[in-house]
């Protein structure tokens, strides 16, 4: 089932005239893959002729103990494997600091 749009966006994907890409648009928002707000930003910039590449997808991970992770993608990546990348990637940065800290686990000393 598809997400509904409140009208605002709609209205703007409506402005584009091409429909294969209101389309596109619509898909990757009711995906999960294209927040509404980027959607609205993609919309814009192509109708002032700005090609650029399709803004990178946003997911956000909420869990019961009230943690929230969200990870945007840049442009031109998509899927589940460019978010794990940009997990992995995180990941990397933070056993980096802790590291450089001298901690071997958060909170904890070496």
């Amino acid at each position: 089932m598809r997400e509904r749009w409140p009208p605002g966006p709609g209205y703007e994907l409506s402005k584009l005239g091409d429909a294969d890409a209101v389309r596109e648009l619509a898909d990757q928002a009711a995906a999960g893959n294209l927040p509404l707000g980027q959607a609205t930003a993609v919309v814009k910039a192509r109708r002032l002729g700005k090609a650029g590449a399709a803004p990178g997808g946003r997911r956000e991970f909420k869990y019961p103990d009230g943690a929230k992770v969200a990870i945007t993608l840049p442009p031109g990546m998509e899927g589940d494997a460019a978010y794990l990348d940009m997990i992995q990637r995180v990941a990397k940065e933070l056993r980096a600091g802790l590291k450089q800290a001298g901690t071997g686990r958060a909170g904890e000393a070496a």
